[in-house]
């Protein structure tokens, strides 16, 4: 159950009820009341909520217009600042919708306020438009999805009744949860197709496709590595697809979190291979060069070489590898483009460039990143996080980002890694001289061995992950910190981190064995008690 709630708000039409499956429609005030107490009993819940659209929605009787309501912010003290002069609300002639604002307060059901203030309300779900729900309709069946507890049969309590806030937070975490618990199945699945891969490229694999390319002429050693990895790549897409298609697909889609068709989903898979095998032939002939030429300690330079790759990876790769997935443009807000550089320069840097990813077009999940080492940074924003933010929220997030910089969190992240791969580069040199006899190599620097350096390095990360992540959630909790401090706004944090909360389909709280070896981040509520705790005054809890 989510928590610090209001238990009274009523959900409005905007919030995911729809007409009997297949209809495709909206229920509004006016509309319910027309048809009395009772609605259709096929009314599903479909969403957190939708992004109020400039110029607002398009009524469902009548296609009249409503724009948005007064925007609200909040100051450290909690205090709503209205951005429009006076306070009032713009409206649009809009049919029924005009009529239900009119409506005197006393008049309205008890716990039900106007749209207005609900849609500002922090902490509320705020999320992308969902789909049309032609998918359910060809399959035979509605999918559960973000604010929808799968398995239920659309609204609480009596066919057509009110759902609450309280009701409407609870399907949204149970939605929330049941995604996690397949990820997680599927991580796990992902996990055994990995390493039985791996095994059966050890003990089999490798030996058969080395005497393949001996046979076929193949004697460069160059050409040997090349052609090898490869195979090796390709061999474990081809494995990992079934589970890659139901975890990056089939429940993205089922819980409205993706907006890809198939056929761009599978270009977008076709780019990370290329990607994928570019870097593992490239780093592999460089790994292997030093395999020949240093027998006994080939693995030191290949660490030396690993933290130069980590270092210009961390530079260079929102720039190069993320424009390969996702466009980049200009922040078209101007206003919000220059509070942002304010930001940064304040906190002691400099804003080389403020940038929209445009993740609206494939994802309806939102996030925001900062790139570059030093004091030049890039602010990387996606639209999905304009469209369902503040502006004020916005700088919030930003200025999390900023407290990793100001923490230096990403050296100490490189720092860490270099110790985590200086023990496996030296186990697996370990391992694959132990290797050369038991599976008939020729040599260390044998291809065939390949499949020996893997497997080592899976097995330590897997056992260091629950440290791993600790560590990440600690860097987590004290950029949150530090956000609060430097903005003076924790009350607009808090508001932010829930909506990203509920639009990413995130749990609030987590079981404990999950948080402890699964999470790099607090949960949700755990961020949001230690930022209360901090405008109390007082310290957080620890995560």
């Amino acid at each position: 159950m989510a928590e610090n709630r209001n238990p009274g708000d009523a959900q409005d039409e905007r919030r995911g009820f729809e007409g009997a499956p297949g209809e495709g429609r909206r229920l509004e005030g006016s509309r319910r009341r027309e048809r009395g107490a009772e609605g259709p009993s096929g009314e599903e819940l479909t969403g957190p909520s939708a992004p109020r659209e400039r110029g607002g929605p398009e009524g469902a009787a009548g296609g009249g217009r409503v724009s948005p309501g007064p925007r609200e912010e909040r100051s450290a003290g909690g205090a709503p600042r209205d951005e429009h002069a006076g306070g009032s609300a713009r409206r649009e002639p809009g049919g029924d919708r005009d009529d239900e604002r009119a409506r005197p307060r006393q008049e309205r059901p008890k716990g039900e306020r106007p749209e207005e203030e609900r849609s500002q309300e922090p902490g509320r779900p705020v999320g992308p438009e969902q789909p049309e729900r032609r998918d359910e309709a060809a399959s035979g069946g509605a999918a559960p999805c973000a604010g929808e507890a799968p398995g239920s049969g659309g609204a609480s309590g009596a066919a057509g009744g009110a759902v609450t806030g309280e009701e409407f937070d609870a399907r949204v975490e149970a939605a929330a949860r049941s995604l996690r618990r397949q990820e997680l199945l599927l991580a796990l699945v992902s996990l055994v197709v990995g390493a039985g891969y791996l095994l059966a490229m050890a003990l089999w694999g490798s030996l058969e496709f080395r005497r393949f390319l001996a046979d076929a002429g193949v004697e460069n050693e160059w050409l040997m590595v090349l052609w090898y990895l490869l195979f090796f790549t390709l061999g474990y897409n081809v494995v990992h697809f079934p589970v890659s298609f139901l975890r990056g697909y089939v429940v993205e889609r089922r819980f409205r979190l993706s907006k890809q068709r198939l056929r761009r989903w599978l270009w977008s898979q076709a780019k990370k291979f290329l990607v994928s095998a570019f870097l593992l032939v490239a780093l592999g002939e460089l790994l292997y060069l030093f395999l020949r030429r240093y027998p006994r300690d080939w693995w030191f330079w290949a660490w030396l070489a690993y933290l130069a790759f980590a270092v210009v990876l961390n530079r260079y790769a929102a720039r190069v590898l993320l424009p390969l997935f996702y466009r980049r443009e200009e922040l078209p807000d101007e206003e919000l483009k220059d509070r942002l550089a304010a930001l940064v320069e304040r906190a002691g840097f400099e804003a080389k460039a403020i940038k929209r990813i445009v993740f609206g077009e494939e994802t309806r999940r939102a996030n925001a990143a900062l790139a570059g080492l030093g004091s030049s940074k890039e602010i990387l924003v996606s639209d999905t996080l304009l469209e369902n933010l503040s502006p004020g929220e916005i700088e919030t997030v930003v200025a999390h980002e900023l407290g990793h910089a100001k923490g230096h969190h990403g050296l100490l992240l490189i720092a860490v890694g270099a110790v985590v791969s200086f023990c496996g580069f030296l186990s697996a040199a370990v391992a694959l001289a132990l290797s050369v006899d038991a599976l008939g190599l020729g040599g260390v620097a044998d291809v065939a061995g390949f499949p020996v350096i893997v497997l080592v390095f899976a097995v330590l990360y897997l056992v260091l992950t629950p440290a791993l992540n600790y560590v990440s959630r600690t860097l987590e909790k004290s950029a949150d910190r530090w956000a609060a401090h430097f903005t003076g706004a924790p009350e607009l944090f808090t508001s932010a981190l829930e909506k990203i909360g509920a639009n990413n389909l995130q749990e609030r709280t987590r079981p404990a064995y999950y948080e402890i070896l699964f999470a790099s981040h607090p949960s949700t509520a755990t961020r949001v008690r230690n930022l209360r705790a901090m405008a109390r005054g007082s310290g957080g809890e620890s995560s």
